[in-house]
């Protein structure tokens, strides 16, 4: 399936759970219960307009194990890009992203927020996680943590929803390789 070169203009999580599409350059990777990795591509995502597209780069390790692993998601200042959801339980504890800054070296930070329904069945999202690099070179961040069922939540499951962020004048982020709990079943 072919890549998507630009982003449709979406500017929010799609209120039902539906089967994003998949294409062959990941960008969210999600373990499943037997190992296997499913991805969510650069198709699914949704954007505000702001400037978000596709381009052609990559963090160096090829963490994916893809060589031909091409495409990042550029985020200007003022773009924000949202995943489609996918359902998490219990065992999805956090989420690391590769990203760099293109930008303003002293002022730009990429912004992550969960996004997911609360209890009463509106739309919220986590407070959110934010990333300063004073570094053109590619990073992998810090663990940012899933936090939107509890600790008493088992057996239970919910759609979540990833959304990327620019903060800061000038700013501008390349994000790559978004993996959900990477560790978990490696």
């Amino acid at each position: 399936m072919a890549m998507a070169t630009t982003l449709p203009s979406v500017s929010s999580v799609p209120a039902s759970i539906g089967r994003p599409a998949v294409t062959s350059t990941p960008i969210v990777r999600v373990p499943s219960r037997k190992g296997i990795s499913r991805t969510r591509g650069a198709s699914s995502l949704t954007t505000n307009g702001g400037g978000a597209s596709v381009v052609g780069a990559n963090e160096p390790w090829f963490i994916s194990g893809k060589p031909s692993d091409s495409h990042a998601l550029n985020l200007p200042s003022g773009a924000t890009a949202t995943t489609a959801p996918f359902c998490i339980d219990e065992t999805f504890t956090h989420l690391r992203v590769f990203d760099r800054n293109t930008g303003s070296l002293s002022a730009g930070q990429l912004k992550v927020e969960v996004l997911y329904y609360d209890s009463k069945g509106r739309l919220t999202s986590s407070r959110g996680y934010t990333q300063k690099s004073s570094s053109l070179n590619w990073v992998p961040s810090q663990d940012v943590p899933i936090e939107v069922l509890g600790s008493h939540a088992v057996g239970v499951s919910a759609p979540v929803a990833f959304r990327f962020s620019v903060v800061g004048n000038n700013a501008s982020f390349q994000v790559d390789d978004v993996y959900v709990d990477p560790w978990a079943r490696s």
